[in-house]
């Protein structure tokens, strides 16, 4: 247990002697996405698709320096107008929360202009959140996860990133889960704003 506490403390003791931390703001939209319920005995295989410009909104939290930095990302994808496939009923939301590595301008303390992250997590999304036809009524949905895996491809500069995203997902103990997101993403890094703020209201300072 001894040996334990002291290699968190060494490893606490490393990130604050190496690193800086960071977060950012996320707000998007998804420019496709499509959730497939898992298969069981009381609902229909089905899933939700499309929609008009799905929101995205949510925030991101960096470890790191220069280039590079470890990130946790979680969000909101929400499909008020989100279509069944089976035309079951209407809306769609997703809660994904992903660890991640960035790289460039995404890293949070980089003056890079472009850059990129890969990660891994877990999704708990739910389709037809409303608008069930009489014909359905019966069947419940319930959130389900799907373990997805995302790319991210950004460019920006003075902390404001503007991103293209690749999201997809399954889950092989529930048969037929499968999630799929893409779309664009405006981030705002918090604490790069508030040293540029600080510089151009003290001109003078040294």
């Amino acid at each position: 247990m001894l040996r334990i506490s002291a290699f968190v403390i060494l490893c606490l003791l490393s990130i604050e002697s190496w690193g800086q931390f960071n977060g950012r703001f996320i707000i998007g939209c998804d420019l496709y996405q499509w959730y497939r319920n898992p298969q069981n005995n009381s609902s229909e295989l089905g899933g939700s698709s499309g929609g008009i410009f799905p929101l995205v909104l949510g925030t991101e939290f960096m470890a790191g320096k220069g280039n590079y930095s470890f990130g946790i990302q979680t969000n909101a994808n929400l499909g008020i107008f989100n279509f069944d496939t089976d035309y079951k009923g209407l809306g769609a939301v997703a809660f994904p929360f992903i660890a991640k590595v960035n790289y460039g301008c995404l890293s949070g303390f980089s003056s890079k202009m472009i850059g990129f992250s890969v990660g891994g997590g877990i999704q708990y999304q739910r389709t037809e959140l409303f608008g069930l036809s009489s014909k359905f009524d019966q069947y419940e949905r319930e959130f389900f996860p799907t373990y997805i895996g995302q790319i991210e491809i950004a460019g920006g500069l003075g902390g404001l990133n503007i991103s293209y995203y690749l999201r997809m997902g399954l889950n092989q103990e529930l048969k037929e889960a499968f999630s799929f997101n893409s779309g664009v993403l405006f981030s705002l890094n918090y604490y790069k704003r508030v040293v540029e703020d600080k510089k151009i209201s003290n001109p003078l300072k040294s």
